[in-house]
């Protein structure tokens, strides 16, 4: 289905079982028609605080760091 698809993942490996504690990586295909496509993952998080400075505006978004005004997607 084409646009944005939310998931979540649940901790649980592919036999079900709970995965261990540690770092974990993501990847993304995407098909158009059965042709590949380049995809973009984004990531949501509460934006904490503002940061208004001569080179612009940045956002800390949690702890996922602190993110320039271009960078954001969406502040719902």
């Amino acid at each position: 289905e084409a646009g944005s698809q939310n998931f979540i993942w649940d901790g649980t490996a592919n036999d079900g079982a709970q995965a261990a504690q540690g770092a974990y990586t993501l990847e993304l295909s995407a098909t158009m028609e059965g042709e590949k496509v380049t995809g973009r993952t984004l990531e949501f998080g509460p934006v904490t605080s503002v940061i208004r400075g001569a080179a612009g505006t940045d956002f800390q978004v949690g702890s996922l760091g602190i993110f320039k005004y271009n960078d954001i997607k969406q502040i719902l």
